[in-house]
This record gives C-alpha cells, structure tokens and sequence, in this order.
C-alpha cells in the first residue's frame, strides 16, 4: 500500500497491506485484495456520520448537479434542432421572416438554459464547499 495513502488514513499505519494486494485479483488472489479493501473501508467508517449529519446539503448538492448537468446538455440539443429547422425551412422554401423569428426563440431558450445551468452549477458549489468545510 502507497505510504501516502497510510498517513491519511491512521488506522492501517500500523497494518500494512502489501503493495501488490490492490493487484491480486489479476492474480487471483482475491482473499488479500478483499482484507485489504474492508480495512480501508472500516478505517473511512467514521466519516459516515458527518455525512448523515449533513445529509440535507449532501442531497441538495446532487440534486443540483443533476440539474446543472440536465442545464449544460439542453443547449446542444437546441443548436441541433436549429439547424435542423433551417435545413427543413430551406427544403420547404419557408419565408426569412419566419425563420429568423424561429431562430430568435431558439437563441434566446439557448440563453435560458445557459443562465440556469450557471445558477445551478452556482448552488452545486456552494452547497458542496461550504458542506466538506463544515465536515
């Protein structure tokens, strides 16, 4: 086990896994892989309560992630969908005024979706930071 890795963690300073525990299971040799990874897993133990403890701003940071990521997905979609509508719009002989209206709407949805994917990944930040500072 990396000696970098032994000085975070106290409990196995004194138990030292071999290095090549993490690598046994090319080996097959799954019993040290296994005893090595459920002390490394006992030793993080105690940080599960800090994590209850703070399970509201944990969850809300997730949730705002999965929003921010829903936020920063839909922008491409909208390029693709105008041109898309221009491609058509041209097969169709459709009027420039209509088409130009159409891709206003669309910049200005691209706007939105940008703003609040920024407002998200924001509250995603903020949650999460000031949640790892309390811990």
């Amino acid at each position: 086990m990396p000696d970098e890795l032994l000085k975070f963690v106290p409990s196995l300073s004194n138990r030292r896994c071999k290095s090549s525990c993490f690598y046994s299971a090319a080996k097959k040799q799954s019993l040290p892989f296994l005893d090595c990874r459920s002390r490394i897993v006992k030793a993080l133990a105690y940080l599960n309560r800090f994590f209850w403890k703070y399970r509201l701003r944990f969850f809300s940071g997730l949730l705002f992630i999965s929003i921010s990521t829903y936020f920063s997905l839909k922008p491409v979609e909208m390029v693709g969908d105008g041109v898309d509508y221009v491609v058509n719009a041209m097969k169709l002989g459709t009027s420039g005024d209509v088409v130009r209206h159409e891709l206003l709407i669309m910049c200005l949805e691209i706007i939105g979706y940008t703003l609040a994917f920024g407002i998200f990944l924001f509250l995603n930040r903020q949650t999460i930071i000031v949640m790892s500072r309390l811990i």
